[in-house]
């Protein structure tokens, strides 16, 4: 509930400054409102995508900060409350700035809007941290069976909030304008911050070991038993190829106006429309895969990816509507690998690893999206006129790389026993081994479990 909360609150403001942004930079050349909707030129929308590259790297740099901390404190002390609420507050004071910006329109210059609100937005952690934390929530109260169904809720959750929100935002920005838009941005946040306060309860689990800081690398990097560390690694691949390709197609929206002329409205319906393709799979198909018809996760994974990659080619030739509308289909499955990249790597780690591993996921997919992102951008405004689709052929590129890793980590653990550590597991075993040995007996203090 919090997660698509938060997820709808923030469709609302990054939808918002999307426009916000468009009608700002236009404002002089066409004469027009500094609050107006209507604008589409293609100089309008290029300057627009320098600014969103300003905001994307402020928010992917500075939650690097907030995302190492929390991480080594959630397991440090095993908690994760404070973490969604500090997460929760960033979301509310950055909707709070773009709220000023549009009720003073003349007095608070774009720039400054999108420099403040994203810097706010980035020291919250913004939406890494909340996953973060979820992932975490989700590993410490699941067991190995039910684990991929319920990630791919945390996605499900984000996917839907993000879908209703889409859609409702350009109805309400063409019909209330920017100042109604972030106010229920506003309301949203404040719910979600209420959510957090009231409904979460959980008991602290502190990590009975020594953890200093530095530990963070060390669990990170350090070795482990039979192609643990190799999973890892490639599964840390995985979400950075997933997460980058997620965040740098947000230029889907320029995309849309500049290839098929669509108004505000549209390319919000079009966006809702393509968030619910994904909620769908990501809510119904991947458990039921995962659950019901028992698909092991790295199938799984290499069916998502493939069928994300066909996805990504077959978007950037897209000329008409029809065309646009039937593209998400081949997106059915692209939930899945956010499920599937989460399952493997918390079975691959000990529950007071996961906040660590987790958040370094986070911390190394933003200096991927740092150096990516302007590609995505160039590429962009270079073919924005010829080809505006150009930039879906990076995403078919990462989307290949993805298939390729679930291929390999397929053969890795194809006949190999996958040990999850288990730190509680390994306590019970220490203090039973004395024991054990006045028995004759061997402890057996790890559990296994096929990937």
């Amino acid at each position: 509930t919090s997660n698509f909360l938060f997820a709808l609150s923030n469709s609302f403001a990054s939808s918002g400054l999307m426009n916000l942004m468009m009608a700002r930079t236009c404002a002089h050349e066409h004469k027009t409102s500094n609050n107006s909707t209507n604008v589409n030129s293609s100089d309008c929308i290029k300057n627009s995508t320098e600014l969103n590259l300003i905001k994307a790297m402020l928010r992917e740099v500075l939650p690097v900060f907030a995302l190492l901390i929390a991480g080594y404190w959630r397991d440090k002390h095993g908690r994760n409350l404070p973490i969604f609420i500090y997460s929760a507050s960033g979301q509310l004071l950055g909707t709070i700035v773009l709220l000023l910006s549009a009720i003073y329109p003349n007095q608070i210059p774009i720039l400054v809007t999108v420099i403040v609100e994203s810097t706010i937005t980035g020291l919250g952690g913004s939406f890494p941290l909340l996953l973060m934390t979820a992932a975490c929530f989700i590993s410490a109260r699941s067991g190995n069976k039910s684990r991929t169904s319920r990630m791919s809720f945390i996605m499900a959750s984000y996917l839907i909030g993000m879908t209703i929100g889409f859609f409702v935002s350009g109805i309400t920005l063409q019909k209330y304008g920017f100042t109604a838009m972030f106010g229920v941005s506003l309301g949203l946040a404040i719910l979600v911050l209420l959510y957090f306060c009231i409904f979460i309860r959980e008991k602290p689990k502190p990590s009975i070991k020594y953890m200093p800081i530095w530990v963070v690398f060390k669990t990170v990097f350090g070795k482990r038993e039979n192609q643990l560390r190799r999973i890892v690694f490639l599964m840390i691949a995985v979400h950075c190829l997933y997460g980058t390709t997620l965040r740098c197609e947000a230029n889907v929206f320029y995309f849309c106006r500049k290839s098929l002329h669509l108004n505000v409205a549209e390319a919000g319906i079009y966006s809702a429309y393509r968030s619910i393709i994904l909620s769908i799979s990501t809510f119904i198909v991947i458990p039921f895969l995962s659950r019901v018809i028992k698909v092991k996760d790295t199938l799984l994974g290499i069916i998502c990816a493939a069928l994300n990659c066909a996805s990504g080619i077959w978007t950037a030739f897209a000329r008409t509507k029809i065309q646009l509308f039937l593209c998400p289909l081949g997106d059915l499955l692209r939930g899945g690998i956010y499920a599937v990249e989460k399952s493997i790597v918390t079975k691959s780690i000990g529950e007071n690893e996961t906040g660590q591993v987790i958040s370094a996921e986070y911390v190394i997919e933003a200096v991927c999206h740092i150096i990516v992102l302007p590609l995505y951008t160039f590429v962009f405004n270079k073919f924005a006129l010829t080809f505006p689709g150009a930039f879906f052929f990076i995403s078919a590129l990462f989307s290949f790389c993805t298939f390729i890793i679930f291929c390999i980590t397929r053969i890795l653990t194809q006949n190999e026993e996958i040990i999850a550590v288990n730190d509680e597991a390994q306590v019970s075993s220490s203090s039973s081994s004395c024991s054990s040995k006045k028995e004759g007996l061997t402890p057996r203090h790890k559990q296994t479990k096929k990937i």
